[in-house]
């Protein structure tokens, strides 16, 4: 069971005001392996900005993998200390904790974790064992006796995505943990095939009572790290690397708890967020630049709270300075920023691309050159609320599915088939709250609960045919197509004829509306008082964009950045013609009612 005691002192309201009152700053951090630190030093020294927040050491405790010096706790040690000496706050990485895959080995031999199907895994532990948790204290005792201002706990803390097993646990040891917990006994095969036929037993939904169980596994296993860290040193925050929210199936991460479980005494619990690799050859695909940040932007949304500092994790994989460019890399910081909110990125600087990425030419360099630029994004959104049109997606949107034959299938509802819309300048907030219009796709929309539907039909809901065929298309509803968003919606009348609807719903006009010929996507961050608005647009094509037409909803002042942080006035009114945004490149518009001051 969840460990659901607190395990620190209970944050003061005045702490936890003072928290939320702080500015974020925007962070830069590089995550290295305590090798070559003549390299390390050579660069700070010559891009001292791009190391200013500190570095993250990854460790691969417990395994045996690549050479000797990667994995020598010792050398671990010297390169902190020799770090520290100079002045750089060091974070450390434990790159490992449950498994990442079979193809490593780990040191001890703890139980392995068991697939649906009976299959067992090499080299990925059972996350209830009772052996591996202690095992996991003791590694995360030694780690922070170093102390590092962050212990960050890498995204194979998951109950999904360790193959050979499809979703796990279901070893002897969890399958008696779950009867106990249950009140309902089951063989493997027993369990799997209620799950997947969303059964009832003993009055017992199996398929809720199973993703409760292994989520309380991850929040127990998070507990007993942070009380082995702050037991050593109670100021170490500790960190977690999140994985895509849709790719979790039914193991979504609970936030609230892991903060709760994991703040240390100052109530700070940090977020790396990340989802899959993509390189320039394929920003379009499931793992791309856009899909990658649709789900940062999730995650982001969902772990929002006081103390909380979220980050997110841009991989130079296949770690290849050939793959992925500098222009595509800070697209992807900006979208970070202007599109999921995060307050800053780690960058993977490590053993083999170290000299790629050191070079002038490259990510280091790229990133102390621009760094003012995020500052500035990041500044520009602080104390503001995201606004537009909210694209429905809940962490238990599994339940909702209807049965299906393998359970990687039940997280495969179709919930960013609204994504064209995001091409054609439909400005998202992935902040339910501070929407004022719902947009539903596909099966997904089976999931949202009927009371929350007939709330947002008295507002506004946009579907495709597909989510209409699950839930109607009563009240104030705009249903496009026949079936699920394809690629009809790129058209020049389908996407006019979206946006004059949702300008409609809307009352009259959306928050900001963006028309151009190219891929562009938008993002709009809003004053508490309503009087000031930041847009951010997103060119997503390979052509410059040199035809934006920005229309707002009421009479702004308007005001384009300057790469070198110089605001340009570019009209006054409800409509303005955007400068050139060239290809694959962000650009900051404010607006202003009454004008600005002179």
């Amino acid at each position: 069971m969840m460990n659901a005691k607190p395990r620190l002192a209970a944050v003061s309201l005045l702490a936890v005001c003072a928290l939320a009152a702080q500015a974020a700053p925007y962070r830069t951090l590089q995550r290295i392996w305590a090798v070559e630190p003549e390299k390390i030093e050579a660069a700070r020294a010559k891009y001292p900005g791009a190391f200013s927040d500190g570095i993250i050491i990854a460790t691969f405790a417990g395994l045996k993998i690549g050479s000797e010096e990667v994995r020598d706790f010792a050398r671990q040690k010297a390169f902190t200390e020799r770090m520290k000496a100079q002045g750089v706050d060091v974070e450390i990485c434990v790159s490992s904790t449950i498994g990442h895959t079979d193809g490593w080995q780990l040191v001890q031999d703890f139980p392995k974790m068991v697939g649906a199907n009976g299959k067992t895994a090499a080299a990925i532990a059972c996350p209830r064992s009772d052996a591996f948790k202690a095992a996991m204290r003791g590694v995360f005792e030694k780690y922070a006796r170093l102390e590092p201002s962050v212990i960050w706990i890498d995204d194979d803390f998951r109950m999904s995505h360790h193959p050979p097993v499809d979703f796990g646990c279901f070893c002897g040891d969890c399958l008696g943990r779950f009867a106990a917990e249950s009140g309902v006994s089951m063989t493997r095969e027993e369990l799997r095939a209620a799950i997947l036929g969303d059964a009832y037993a003993g009055g017992v939904r199996i398929r809720a009572a199973w993703r409760r169980f292994c989520q309380e596994s991850l929040n127990d296993l998070a507990g007993v790290i942070a009380d082995a860290v702050h037991a050593v040193d109670d100021r170490i925050t500790i960190g977690f690397m999140c994985c895509n929210p849709t790719g979790l199936a039914y193991a979504p991460y609970d936030f609230a708890a892991l903060v709760e479980c994991a703040k240390n005494r100052d109530g700070a619990v940090w977020f790396r967020h990340g989802s899959g690799a993509y390189n320039d050859f394929m920003p379009y695909s499931s793992d791309g630049i856009v899909a990658k940040n649709v789900a940062i932007a999730r995650n982001c949304a969902a772990s929002e709270a006081p103390g909380v500092v979220n980050l997110t994790e841009e991989v130079t994989s296949p770690y290849n300075r050939r793959t992925k460019s500098m222009r595509m890399t800070f697209m992807e910081a900006a979208l970070n920023v202007g599109l999921a909110g995060a307050d800053g990125a780690t960058y993977d600087a490590i053993k083999p691309n170290l000299d790629e990425q050191l070079r002038d030419d490259a990510l280091v360099a790229m990133l102390h050159r621009r760094r003012s630029e995020l500052d500035r994004m990041r500044a520009l959104i602080e104390g503001k609320r995201q606004i537009g049109v909210y694209p429905f997606y809940d962490p238990d949107i599994w339940l909702a599915n209807g049965k299906a034959s393998s359970l990687y299938d039940l997280h495969v509802l179709g919930a960013e088939g609204w994504r064209p819309l995001l091409y054609i300048g439909v400005p998202f907030t992935f902040r339910e709250k501070d929407a004022s219009l719902l947009l539903l796709s596909g099966r997904s929309a089976r999931a949202v609960p009927k009371d929350a539907l007939a709330a947002w039909r008295a507002r506004g809901v946009i579907e495709d045919g597909a989510a209409a065929a699950e839930v109607g298309r009563d009240g104030r509803t705009f249903v496009f197509g026949k079936g699920a968003w394809s690629d009809a919606v790129w058209t020049r009348g389908a996407s006019l004829e979206i946006k004059d609807a949702l300008d409609r719903l809307a009352g009259g006009r959306m928050p900001s509306r963006v028309d151009t010929c190219v891929r562009m996507a938008q993002s709009v961050w809003e004053s508490p008082d309503g009087s000031e608005r930041v847009v951010f647009l997103f060119n997503l094509d390979y052509d410059d964009a040199t035809d934006v037409r920005l229309t707002a909803d009421g009479s702004y002042e308007a005001e384009g950045l300057s790469r070198g942080g110089e605001w340009r006035s570019i009209g006054s009114g409800d409509t303005f013609a955007v400068p050139r945004i060239p290809a694959w490149s962000p650009a900051v518009i404010r607006l202003k009612r009454g004008g600005f001051p002179r």
